[in-house]
């Protein structure tokens, strides 16, 4: 059913991206908005405090009391996917010379918790696969 998805996370792995999907919830009616905004969300110009501390406020209470299920126990169904967010972190210049020293004595492995594709296109570029492909 999230083909597209998937395809979307190993198209950006190939490429040595680490992506997250970013969703969007309308917290507007949820005990979110209620911890985040106690005296009801803020409206412009409602108050001499400007929207701008209330804003403030309003994160220093969710750091203090929101935790992760308020939000993912809400309705997963209501949140919306709205993108990705990509990150690159090249090797350094010096890394597949320091393979390939490694290899003429020792097996040559990379652990990480990455996206396998994104794992993979990292390790090729370092040298570390040989570059068989996968």
């Amino acid at each position: 059913t999230h083909g597209w998805y998937d395809e979307k996370v190993k198209r950006l792995g190939k490429l040595g991206y680490r992506s997250i999907g970013l969703g969007a919830l309308d917290v507007t009616d949820a005990k979110a908005a209620e911890v985040m905004f106690p005296s009801g969300l803020p409206k412009p110009n409602e108050s001499k405090v400007s929207l701008e501390a209330r804003i403030h406020e309003a994160r220093r209470h969710a750091r203090e009391s929101l935790v992760r299920s308020d939000i993912e126990t809400q309705s997963l169904k209501e949140m919306m996917f709205v993108g990705f967010a990509c990150f690159s972190a090249p090797l350094r210049s010096s890394s597949p010379r320091v393979v390939n020293e490694l290899k003429s004595s020792a097996d040559v492995i990379m652990l990480t918790g990455d996206e396998p594709y994104a794992s993979y296109a990292i390790a090729n570029k370092a040298g570390i696969t040989n570059g068989k492909k996968k």
